[in-house]
């Protein structure tokens, strides 16, 4: 690797079985490593984390910078960018602590008391541990805004200038699968000379097949079986709109035998994590998930992801099908379009595909 990483990030990217870097490492560690503010405008699943990583990291053991502070939308997300960091900064005993909402504040505190090289965070409870005296902003020299277009649907915006308002001068790094007159509003009150970066690909057609199966209600839940009983050696994302319809949806696949379970905001940080990590690891095939899932949740070998709900937009729409054809692999998207009487008008958004096929009631079901 020609870019300037040490030899311990190296081994511990050898351990992770990173054969050469992706695109977006390749253009952004340099520049971090330079000091350079960066807007990065790539898909998800092009090793972004990696990429903002490995420079973070290279520029605190170089002690460049004194603290790192990685903010993202989510609470799965942290977790996952927590776990990637650790694993690139294994060698250099980086420590990392992750605060986010849902569990309890107290473990957090005491874990920042212990010292702490980078800081992964969701907006509101940094905020709140900033507010507590836990956590000092003065002291991080670079801030990363992950999957900041996100951030901004989530209404984080007052957040996002909250916390940089009371930083002194950082770098930071603005990454964004999309990039509007939102991000530019941030970029210009924060940063000064940064670099704009657009990954190639974002001209290449995004490896998913999308298909519509016009069904009528009744029949629906029987088209759905069809489809993962021919592909039951294949791990499946099913998107609904409701968390009582994830539950259902998830108890009458079970009673079917098959392995499966939902994701939804009522459960538990703790519960989600588990039926995360079992999806993620593939004991667990099929996750039945409301949009909590399609926010920020990489899990880079979906190889199905199902409308059984349609998105209520066709933004939700390209986060949901975003879980699948990740890292240059071919995805399939398929999504169940209600026909008949039955339809509601407005129901949701339908893409625009000529790969589309009525689906045929067999009673052997």
């Amino acid at each position: 690797m020609e870019i300037g990483i040490s030899n311990r990030t190296q081994s511990a990217l050898k351990d992770m079985k990173f054969n050469e870097l992706t695109e977006v490492q390749n253009k952004i560690i340099p520049l971090i490593i330079k000091g350079k503010e960066v807007i990065c405008r790539s898909k998800t699943g092009t090793g972004k984390t990696a990429a903002f990583g490995i420079g973070m990291i290279e520029l605190i053991v170089n002690k460049k910078i004194n603290k790192g502070l990685v903010i993202t939308p989510t609470r799965e997300l942290a977790l996952q960018v927590t776990k990637e960091l650790s694993q690139i900064g294994k060698y250099h005993h980086i420590r990392l602590v992750t605060v986010y909402g849902g569990v309890s504040i107290s473990r957090q505190q005491e874990q920042l008391k212990r010292g702490v090289d980078i800081v992964v965070a969701t907006p509101g409870r940094l905020i709140d541990l900033i507010n507590r005296g836990y956590i000092d902003p003065q002291n991080f020299n670079m801030v990363v805004l992950d999957e900041a277009d996100v951030m901004l649907d989530m209404g984080f915006i007052d957040d996002i200038d909250r916390i940089l308002r009371k930083i002194n001068n950082p770098t930071v790094l603005l990454f964004s699968a999309t990039v509007d007159k939102k991000i530019f509003d941030i970029a210009n009150r924060y940063m000064e000379n940064y670099e704009y970066v657009e990954m190639s690909d974002l001209s290449k057609p995004v490896e998913i097949i999308e298909k519509i199966i016009d069904v009528n209600r009744k029949e629906k839940f029987g088209a759905l079986l069809d489809i993962l009983y021919h592909n039951k050696q294949k791990r499946i994302l099913i998107f609904v709109n409701t968390k009582r319809m994830a539950d259902i949806l998830a108890d009458k696949l079970y009673d079917k035998r098959f392995k499966v379970d939902s994701l939804h905001g009522d459960m538990s940080q703790h519960q989600r994590e588990i039926v995360m990590s079992k999806f993620k690891q593939g004991r667990l095939p099929i996750l039945v998930a409301t949009d909590v899932a399609a926010r920020g949740i990489h899990v880079d070998n979906v190889d199905i992801v199902i409308n059984y709900d349609l998105a209520k937009t066709a933004k939700i729409h390209l986060h949901r099908i975003g879980r699948t054809g990740r890292m240059n692999r071919r995805g399939i998207a398929i999504s169940f379009n209600v026909t008949g009487g039955m339809r509601r008008h407005g129901e949701g958004y339908l893409p625009r595909t000529n790969n589309r096929k009525e689906y045929v009631y067999n009673p052997r079901r």
